[in-house]
């Protein structure tokens, strides 16, 4: 931690132990490599993460086994190229 905020690699974790996000951190908020988990609906994303927001390339996992892969711009899906 630095002045109190997240900043290095580290596990944001529910109470209850439930893992919601591990990976980098910059000023308090996901910033580089990251994999966040959803578990109310069994989802997650693994890439990269810029100021807290899916940036640059990753891979959305739904629980139901779909998949896409590609570009990422502040949160919204660049192109839609699903598995």
């Amino acid at each position: 931690m630095k002045r109190g905020s997240r900043d290095g690699t580290g596990t944001l974790r529910e109470r209850n132990g439930v893992t919601l996000y591990e990976g980098d951190w910059k000023d308090d908020k996901p910033h580089g490599y990251g994999k966040k988990y959803f578990p109310r609906t069994h989802d997650r994303h693994e890439g990269s993460y810029a100021r807290g927001e899916r940036h640059g390339l990753g891979i959305y996992l739904w629980a139901n086994g779909d998949k896409y892969s590609g570009d990422w711009d502040t949160g919204s899906q660049l192109c839609i190229s699903f598995d």
